[in-house]
């Protein structure tokens, strides 16, 4: 059995059924929050790239949540920066099996468009 299969249906229908309808009205909360905090969100998204060794997976995720920690007063869920971060730290968390952490950053990201 895949063990990632809960996971890849949950993005299916994150991408899939998503109501970015609703992001239309919003522009203005796509960069939301501390402008210096997101900025540095941005960077930080940038110089991780593309992780491929479990080593780099684990960095990122590391990377990912100290600025998940350091940002949760500044940045709302709804900045896309902060997005991509919880993203990335869900990809990371499915890159090295924490499938229950995946998910909570998962719903994370979902909470916005509720």
């Amino acid at each position: 059995m895949d063990l990632h299969r809960p996971v890849y249906c949950f993005l299916l229908l994150f991408c899939c059924f998503l109501p970015w309808a609703s992001l239309r009205g919003g522009d203005a909360d796509m960069l939301a929050g501390d402008e210096q905090a997101w900025k540095e969100a941005k960077e930080a998204i940038n110089k991780m790239g593309a992780p491929k060794s479990q080593e780099e997976w684990e960095q990122a995720l590391v990377t990912c949540q100290t600025l998940l920690k350091k940002n949760a007063t500044h940045l709302p869920d709804t900045n896309i920066y902060q997005l991509k971060v919880l993203d990335f730290a869900m990809d990371a968390c499915i890159n090295l099996g924490l499938l229950e952490e995946a998910l909570l950053f998962g719903h994370r990201t979902l909470e916005p468009y509720r």
